[in-house]
């Protein structure tokens, strides 16, 4: 059965006079948790005034309340700079989700994160030769297949390669009853991105907390931010694995000022 629990300060209070994370050494201006089944997410904003040049920063707790172990897969628990993918996403992770003053969600900005210059245009996908590609190639070539046809057809068997390794190197760790994990800190230092393990503990960052710097903020008002984990999957599924729920934390308002 799904339960609510809801932690805010008010918004005059400043870090000091705020309540402190219990997992962190800096307080937390808002605290906000939701449970269902043996799943429970707390989602933490360091400060919720914040001017329309900064990002927030925040930190996801996900706890395990049930009798059995879970497995978690979700990069940002290694990773805090993946939410800035997360976010973009409506599928299975943990994510965070920002309306803005209209209620309209903001997608996070990933653009400024990639390798290449934004004078330039962007490359298209890469194709890494080896030599089943270069066996591929002549086999198709042969065959009289178009060279537009054998470029996407090498692109779509890459991404399938790529994908598997991702899978098969993606940190995992079985999340014991009581126990719980974290988001690592990390501080958006201008290049952070492609962190490879054991992926690193930013020292510039505030405390316990990561910097959601990929939003970018049209204009002043209240906006809201939440946590979301959503692993649900068929119902029958779910009677034999009850960590595969779908939980959002309430909204926590957040005012963004000039």
């Amino acid at each position: 059965m799904r339960t609510l629990h809801f932690l805010l300060a008010a918004a005059l209070l400043s870090p000091l006079t705020a309540f402190a994370a219990s997992t962190g050494t800096l307080p937390a201006q808002a605290e906000v948790t939701a449970s269902s089944g043996p799943v429970q997410l707390t989602l933490r904003i360091y400060e919720t005034k914040i001017s329309t040049k900064e990002g927030f920063w925040f930190q996801i707790e996900l706890k395990n309340i049930g009798k059995s172990e879970f497995l978690v897969t979700d990069l940002v628990f290694w990773d805090s700079f993946q939410m800035a993918y997360a976010t973009r996403e409506n599928g299975i992770g943990t994510r965070l989700e920002v309306l803005d003053p209209d209620g309209k969600r903001i997608k996070s900005d990933t653009l400024q994160y990639e390798f290449h210059s934004l004078d330039e245009p962007l490359p298209g996908p890469y194709v890494e030769e080896t030599p089943e590609v270069t066996r591929l190639r002549s086999e198709w070539r042969a065959q009289g297949v178009p060279e537009p046809e054998i470029r996407n057809r090498l692109i779509k068997r890459q991404s399938r390669i790529y994908d598997q390794r991702a899978r098969d190197s993606r940190p995992k760790q079985m999340l014991q009853p009581g126990s719980m994990i974290v988001t690592p800190p990390w501080a958006d230092t201008g290049w952070s991105l492609y962190h490879s393990a054991p992926y690193p503990i930013d020292k510039d960052a505030k405390g316990q907390f990561a910097e959601a710097s990929y939003y970018r903020w049209k204009k002043p008002g209240i906006y809201r931010v939440r946590a979301i984990y959503n692993h649900r999957l068929r119902s029958e599924l779910v009677r034999k694995y009850p960590d595969l729920v779908e939980i959002a934390t309430p909204w926590v308002k957040m005012r963004v000022g000039r």
